[in-house]
Formats: structure tokens, sequence, C-alpha cells
């Protein structure tokens, strides 16, 4: 898969979460019955590449990014965003197991009114 650089210029402010190492996506704007939609159909989306730097200014920025040289390169006034991998920006807890033990030092009796865990498959 051949690339080459692609510079996205923006005149509005860069989400603050883009980052290298993200994915651009774009879809050019539709007209649809829902005014909140701007995509029609999945099949409008196109992955652009990989950002490898962004650049932020007080009027907006840019985004650059190593794009397959085969996909067209959006209009003026198409969407676009960006997702994050999926191993990366995690928060989950890392390990395999754990062991909680919970003791009253009182002697008084008291009550413990909620616990929480996050569990998830890391692993098959």
């Amino acid at each position: 898969m051949a690339t080459s650089e692609v510079t996205y210029s923006f005149n509005t402010s860069i989400n603050r979460s883009v980052q290298i190492g993200d994915t651009l996506y774009y879809a050019d704007a539709e007209s649809t019955n829902n005014p909140v939609d701007t995509v029609s159909s999945y099949d409008a989306i196109k992955k652009a590449g990989t950002i490898t730097a962004v650049n932020r200014t007080s009027g907006g920025g840019t985004i650059v990014i190593d794009q397959d040289v085969v996909v067209a390169l959006p209009s003026d006034g198409s969407f676009i965003f960006f997702s994050k991998e999926a191993s990366a920006n995690n928060s989950h807890m890392l390990g395999y197991f754990a062991e909680i033990k919970f003791e009253n030092d009182s002697k008084q009796s008291i009550e413990l009114f909620n616990i929480a865990t996050d569990v998830f498959e890391s692993s098959k």
C-alpha cells in the first residue's frame, strides 16, 4: 500500500482528543431527511489514513496523515472525524485476577453500602 503525506487544514479548533496514531476518516456531507444526520450511509465513509502530526493554533490548525494514494481527497465541506486504536488509551485494570479482603476492626457493627468492580475479557 503506497501512501503519501497529506495535510488537512482547519479554520476551527481541532478536537483536543486527536493525537498521533489515531485514524482519520471522512465522508462527503449529504442532504438527508433528518437534520442531525451528516452521512446517510456507512458506505459513504472513507478511511483517510493514520495521523502522524497534529498542529493546533488559536484559529484552527493542521493534521498530517499518511494517506493511501488510491483514496481520493475529501471535498470542501466533508465531514471529517477520527477514531482511536482499540488497544490504546485503555483505562481498564491490567492483570489476570484480583483478591480483596474486607475486615471490620471496629467493635461496632457497620454496613457496607456498595462495592463496584470492572470486569472484561482480555484474552481467549
